[in-house]
């Protein structure tokens, strides 16, 4: 291929010399003899050897030109063919990194896509949250000047309180000058109230002695009219067995006497009322004594505060020293005649009609006095003692000695 195209390089080099030379016709302008035919021919000839030389000098110079060429073109399509498998690499790499390229933009542009949408939102957040801190600023702002107006209110506030609590503390101080006076009429009507209690209590205490001693008196009475009428058709010895109890009933008398003031003393001590203990200690002493004192002793007692329970000792030991009297006159009954009896059985008569009316009238003002001091159950237990005391049964449990009116007494304190 190379030498053809070399020697057709050649013939296209000779037309075109020949062309140059002798014109396209190829003729003479002299003439055919005087054409220079034969110069023609030779100077073709001679051109032809020289182009027959060129071309094997040509070709001589061109062989080892053709050879080296033909290294080097085999060379360069070595290379050629290299370079191809080269540059058909290198569009397969531009195409997996074009590729890559292409799946690394659409990530990077998806992460930027992403991205962009959460700084979208972050920055939508952060303006939301400007706007609310914005709107908190505004309203403590707000709240502050309030609370400052607020502040300013209540130091004024507090300044007004304190001036009035100055008020306050200076009522204060006149109050509790008023309550230390309300105090000492408090404590004094206290005292007066427990004192009304305590003559109260005493003058319930005083009515239940009496009422005891009136049954007492009421039911050794009976058990003397019935021993005074058994007297009668008796003989010497049963005299003689009742002398011995009337004895013996009026040791029990003045021991009962003796406990029973023991007692209301003891009560009265409990009460927190020594003073009237001591005086009750001591009208006992000069009512037991002397029975017929003197009147200047009677004003003397009177001005003490046991004088309404004097006034009521005094009868008590009457009461007994008419007991003894009659107790004397019923022992007199043994040697006296029918006579004398009958007076003495009206005497006893009428004085145990008397002793059932002071009874009765006792008996109303104990369960008045027990129902004033709003206790009850105890007028009402009184009550039933008194249904008791009239039944059968009840005189024969009131028939028993004077300690147990002591006992009794001793109970209801």
């Amino acid at each position: 291929m190379r030498t053809q195209g070399v020697m057709t390089i050649g013939r296209y080099e000779d037309e075109r010399l020949r062309r140059k030379e002798f014109g396209s016709g190829g003729k003479s302008a002299f003439g055919p003899r005087c054409s220079p035919s034969g110069v023609n021919v030779f100077v073709r000839r001679l051109r032809r050897q020289r182009i027959k030389f060129r071309r094997t000098r040509t070709k001589v110079h061109t062989s080892k030109l053709l050879a080296r060429l033909d290294g080097d073109l085999k060379d360069l399509r070595e290379k050629h063919e290299c370079l191809l498998g080269h540059l058909t690499l290198t569009r397969k790499m531009h195409k997996v990194v074009d590729r890559l390229k292409d799946e690394k933009l659409e990530e990077a542009a998806k992460e930027f896509a992403k991205e962009k949408a959460k700084l979208v939102d972050e920055l939508d957040s952060e303006q939301t949250q400007n706007q609310i801190l914005s709107e908190e600023l505004v309203r403590q702002t707000r709240l502050l000047e309030q609370c400052q107006l607020a502040r300013q209110a209540d130091e004024e506030l507090i300044r007004k309180l304190q001036s009035e609590c100055g008020e306050l503390r200076a009522q204060r101080a006149e109050a509790e000058l008023q309550l230390v006076v309300v105090e000492d009429d408090r404590r004094r009507e206290a005292d007066r109230t427990k004192e009304e209690l305590a003559r109260r209590v005493s003058h319930c205490l005083r009515g239940y002695t009496h009422w005891e001693v009136a049954a007492q008196e009421k039911l050794t009475l009976r058990e003397l009219e019935l021993r005074a009428a058994g007297l009668v058709s008796g003989d010497s010895r049963s005299r003689r067995r009742v002398a011995k109890k009337l004895d013996s009933f009026l040791s029990r008398s003045r021991d009962a006497m003796a406990t029973l003031e023991t007692e209301v003393t003891a009560v009265l001590r409990r009460l927190g009322l020594r003073s009237r203990a001591e005086d009750w200690q001591g009208g006992s002493t000069e009512s037991a004594s002397g029975s017929g004192s003197s009147e200047e002793e009677k004003q003397s007692v009177a001005g003490t505060p046991t004088a309404a329970l004097y006034e009521q000792v005094v009868p008590l030991l009457r009461y007994l020293d008419r007991k003894v009297e009659l107790e004397l006159r019923a022992a007199g009954l043994v040697s006296s005649d029918s006579r004398s009896r009958r007076p003495v059985a009206k005497k006893l008569d009428s004085f145990l009609s008397r002793s059932r009316d002071t009874m009765a009238t006792l008996e109303t003002k104990v369960t008045a006095v027990l129902r004033r001091l709003g206790l009850r159950s105890q007028a009402e237990d009184w009550s039933g003692r008194e249904l008791v005391r009239d039944s059968p049964l009840g005189k024969r449990r009131s028939m028993g000695s004077a300690e147990c009116s002591v006992a009794w007494f001793r109970a209801s304190v």
